[in-house]
């Protein structure tokens, strides 16, 4: 499930049915036809790698997609980026946070 997922977990999301296996840590897309893989209520996106230009083309283009379009959560205008250095490569208190912060700013929650 990975750190991530655990927190998001503690905090109450769900993962989508057919996403529910614990060893597996995410969605990972290999062509634009398993785009309807990730359909889900929410997604929590990041783009990661080193050569950021093409990395944000090929967002844009597969995020154009109209199999993208049909998404749950992109119907809904629920689909968050969210910081690589926090969510996938973060672990540990500071790190969970971070992640709830970016929860609470996301869903316009108050802290207390």
């Amino acid at each position: 499930m990975g750190f991530a997922g655990q927190i998001l977990q503690d905090t109450g999301f769900d993962r989508p049915e057919g996403h529910d296996d614990p060893d597996e840590w995410g969605i990972k897309l290999s062509s634009k036809e398993s785009i309807p893989e990730a359909d889900a209520d929410i997604i929590f996106n990041f783009n990661s790698g080193t050569e950021t230009e093409q990395i944000e083309a090929t967002y844009e283009e597969w995020t154009n997609h109209p199999l993208w379009q049909e998404l749950e959560a992109v119907k809904s205008d629920n689909v968050y980026m969210v910081e690589e250095e926090t969510w996938n490569a973060g672990s540990g208190v500071l790190a969970a946070n971070l992640m709830l912060d970016d929860l609470y700013e996301i869903f316009d929650v108050e802290k207390e």
